[in-house]
């Protein structure tokens, strides 16, 4: 048995971790192209995008994951082949310039679907805002990873649609593409450490039985992340209010040193009484060693560039119990009091905030000061995070249960092997409804106005238009046919020639004959008139011919 996939538009940065940093939209492409080809029924694999490179590190994707299944490629201008696949998928939300060039083969040909990740740069929210006006149709999609971010972009959405009604008062609203919510997955199996797995992990570390350890695994930014204030509060009230020995491994990166000099600080200043562990989170081996050593995971993220937050559904997998605000998408994976504590947060009621955003807009306030200013807003209940805390840490037949339940989860219901079948079944659904509009004229081929042929658009600047009817001659005199081909000032010119058999079949015709109409060397070539055109105005441009 074999299944039909769209195409997928492939840029090995969002399909692999970097090894500067890595980032979570890369760590969820990466376990989804691991999903897609651990499907048995799956034998072949189509990508499309710009470049022949893009092509290469495609090919090598697949095969350093799994070797018996074949790939296709589509290049970007042969987008007819999309066609013939019936679909292609972004690993982004960046739709509306693929449904324009859809246009041009018609709006049914093939559905798009994109997902989310962040979606509070303002790239990202005039890319959604285009949405109203783009040419996407109901058979098209964008996967949303959470309950929370789909709310977002159903506010975006809704508010761009009133002004559009405000613009356009006649006007029908266009129809939405479907917005379903199908969360990240994780491949839980890289989770399921031994306890001799663990041991060696803490033995490596330094860490004795006695310790209780905390784990943060992620970027280190207090702007764009999570400010770590309230974690060092509130691990250090832990060890306190228990007198049990805590640990907190932060495993990730910073963007520099100066960041790295205030967490470090902040950590000595806030946490004296806790044993600090930095490890590097790029660096594969210093990842496994921290997920199997720790108790219990902590992420507090306060910022608004979250929108699912992975790393606790990998904790989960783990076995360990979460500690994390109860923010954006980390409710779609975790359970309050059954695999850890989700922490109140607090954030200004929707009325405030529109200076930022204005100056954010006009170019006034950076992307990384808007996170930081929108970010100081947001807090978390540090009475709670306190109480939680103490919790986990004095009671260790909790954290256990919390953390079997927490791997139960996540291995039934988030673990990649079950999530990619829920994008099978909307690829199949969207199948559905497109191939029910195939034939509807409404959806046939038409252009979009910035798409036009660059001799439409700009037909007023020649003379004269060089069309069927135009007629030509051999220029008199020099007209050298291979001294045209071997000027390097026509390089580009001979580039875009057709293959030389036709362009010797065209200049053959052209000989003898005292003019000829462009249709009538067309014709006696053998050859469309698109291509005797583009044959004729390149030997026009290299003096070889002339007009009649």
């Amino acid at each position: 048995m074999t299944i039909q996939l769209p195409a997928f538009r492939f840029e090995a940065e969002a399909f692999q971790l970097g090894k500067d940093k890595i980032l979570g939209r890369q760590s969820a492409g990466y376990g989804f192209l691991r999903a897609l080809l651990a499907l048995p029924e799956l034998d072949e694999l189509v990508g499309y995008g710009p470049t022949k490179s893009s092509d290469r590190n495609f090919e090598g994707a697949v095969s350093r994951l799994k070797r018996d299944v074949a790939t296709q490629w589509v290049t970007s201008g042969s987008e007819e082949c999309l066609a013939e696949v019936g679909g292609v998928h972004f690993p982004d939300p960046v739709l509306a310039e693929p449904a324009k060039i859809r246009l041009a083969y018609g709006s049914a040909a093939w559905s798009i679907t994109g997902i989310t990740h962040t979606i509070c740069s303002r790239s990202v929210m005039a890319e959604l805002a285009d949405y109203t006006l783009a040419p996407l149709m109901e058979w098209d999609g964008l996967i949303l990873t959470s309950d929370a971010v789909k709310a977002s972009v159903e506010e975006l959405l809704t508010e761009q649609e009133s002004y559009v009604a405000w613009r356009f008062p006649d006007a029908k609203p266009a129809p939405r593409p479907q917005l379903p919510v199908i969360p990240l997955g994780v491949h839980s199996a890289d989770y399921a450490f031994t306890l001799a797995q663990k041991n060696i992990a803490r033995r490596a570390l330094g860490i004795d039985d006695r310790e209780v350890v905390f784990l943060y695994v992620g970027r280190l930014s207090f702007h764009a992340k999570a400010n770590p204030w309230p974690m060092y509060k509130a691990l250090e009230e832990a060890s306190r209010r228990t007198g049990q020995s805590v640990t907190l491994i932060q495993c990730g990166w910073f963007s520099n040193s100066s960041i790295e000099s205030v967490f470090r600080q902040g950590a000595d200043v806030h946490a004296p009484s806790v044993r600090h562990i930095w490890l590097d989170g790029r660096v594969e081996n210093q990842r496994n060693q921290a997920w199997a050593a720790g108790n219990i995971f902590v992420s507090l993220s306060d910022n608004i560039q979250e929108t699912f937050g992975l790393t606790p559904l990998e904790a989960m997998a783990a076995g360990m119990p979460v500690l994390v605000s109860d923010w954006n998408g980390y409710r779609q994976t975790v359970q309050n009091g059954v695999t850890g504590f989700m922490v109140p947060t607090f954030a200004p009621a929707p009325d405030f905030g529109e200076a930022y955003a204005q100056a954010y807009a006009s170019d006034a306030m950076s992307y990384d000061y808007y996170l930081a200013h929108t970010a100081r807003h947001i807090s978390v209940d540090l009475a709670a995070l306190f109480d939680a805390a103490e919790a986990l840490v004095k009671n260790a037949d909790s954290r256990r249960a919390m953390g079997l339940a927490g791997q139960k989860i996540a291995r039934n219901r988030f673990d990649w092997s079950i999530i990619i079948r829920e994008y099978l079944a909307l690829w199949d659904e969207l199948g559905l409804i497109r191939r029910a509009n195939v034939s509807n004229p409404r959806f046939s081929l038409r252009k979009s106005a910035d798409r036009l042929s660059p001799f439409r658009l700009f037909a007023g600047y020649p003379s004269k238009a060089v069309d069927s009817h135009f007629r030509f001659r051999l220029r008199r005199g020099d007209c050298d046919v291979s001294e045209f081909l071997s000027d390097p000032l026509f390089g580009l010119v001979r580039e875009t020639l057709p293959d030389d058999h036709s362009f010797s079949a065209l200049i053959a015709g052209i000989h003898g004959s005292d003019c000829l109409a462009l249709e009538e060397a067309a014709d006696r070539a053998g050859m469309p008139l698109d291509k005797a055109t583009q044959i004729v105005t390149a030997l026009m441009k290299g003096g070889v011919i002339e007009a009649a």
